[in-house]
């Protein structure tokens, strides 16, 4: 959250915008005027095998507004399953800004948590090909301050592990704008989710919001978390399928390398499929040191594939995706 703030002032209704100071051409935004009933996607938080999955889905209700969103950084948690792996595609993030204010800058963390603390070890990410979109979806009741939705878009998910009695994670957020203390708030809400939990960072640390602010309720922040989750395909039964794992991914052609220390002179089969479980590829390969290489014959469509490596009864499925 150390990032300076841009010196070039960009408007919020331009098609430009910065991340983690990165500028980035942002898709067309339009208006629209909302009631206080209008839903962003639903408060449905259960994950799903294989499919869309949402983390806390958002809707338009807002209980309190908490401030200053240019000083202060707000972070909101999101739960992984046990044995589920959740491939984040998108965030939603909706806020209060003054209708003359001019946004420069989303400073955007990624974090561990802390043992039930709040945010933890950052998680580095790239900026590269992020896409970000700010819109404003109406007048907040009969102030002077918009509801400002900002959705960011990963070129490539970034991944997030349940591991065996699951896990959470926190995004951090913070505003940069040209306006006064009060001029961008984030919002409260009650019905977010069960944990009603989020989390303040004014200096070097972050603080629960119940002891950041007096005489605030639990509440949560009305962030959205949107993308793939799947169960752990497979099972690693002995040391074989120890740290395994393909690269490049993202594909740019058909051909990847298969990285595999425990499996130097193993036969394996590999199979790769589809999304909707076709067998793309069946291959039978000798690793001869820790890498093999694999050349697919057919031409991959852009979207993702599920690898799945066989050896002596033991099973390793890796997700890859192909630009």
């Amino acid at each position: 959250m150390a990032k300076e703030q841009t010196d070039q002032k960009i408007n919020r209704h331009s098609n430009v915008f910065s991340v983690n100071g990165h500028k980035i051409k942002r898709k067309n935004t339009s208006a629209k005027v909302i009631t206080p009933s209008f839903k962003l996607g639903n408060d449905n938080n259960n994950s799903a095998v294989a499919g869309q999955c949402e983390k806390g889905a958002i809707s338009v209700n807002i209980d309190q507004l908490y401030g200053n969103l240019n000083t202060y950084a707000f972070a909101d948690d999101f739960v992984v399953a046990p044995n589920e792996i959740f491939y984040l595609d998108e965030i939603e993030f909706i806020f209060l800004m003054d209708y003359d204010v001019t946004a420069d800058e989303m400073l955007l963390t990624f974090h561990q948590d802390r043992n039930g603390n709040g945010p933890g070890t950052e998680i580095p990410f790239s900026e590269d090909g992020v896409q970000v979109n700010m819109e404003s979806l109406g007048e907040y009741e009969n102030t002077i301050k918009d509801i400002m939705l900002i959705t960011v878009t990963f070129p490539t998910p970034l991944e997030f592990v349940g591991g065996a009695e699951g896990a959470s994670y926190w995004a951090g957020t913070r505003i940069t704008h040209n306006g006064s203390a009060n001029s961008a708030a984030a919002i409260g809400t009650n019905t977010m989710s069960a944990s009603q939990t989020f989390y303040v960072k004014s200096t070097n640390s972050w603080i629960k919001s119940t002891a950041a602010y007096e005489n605030v309720p639990p509440q949560d922040l009305i962030v959205g978390f949107y993308g793939q989750c799947e169960e752990f395909l497979g099972a690693e039964n002995n040391t074989l399928m120890t740290n395994v794992h393909l690269f490049p991914n993202p594909l740019n052609d058909n051909t990847f390398y298969i990285n595999a220390p425990k499996l130097d002179g193993e036969t394996v089969s590999i199979t790769v499929n589809d999304m909707l479980g076709r067998e793309i590829a069946n291959i039978q390969q000798t690793f001869s040191g820790s890498n093999v290489k694999i050349d697919l014959s057919q031409d991959l469509k852009s979207g993702i594939y599920m690898v799945t490596i066989s050896s002596n009864g033991t099973d390793k499925t890796l997700r890859v995706i192909k630009r």
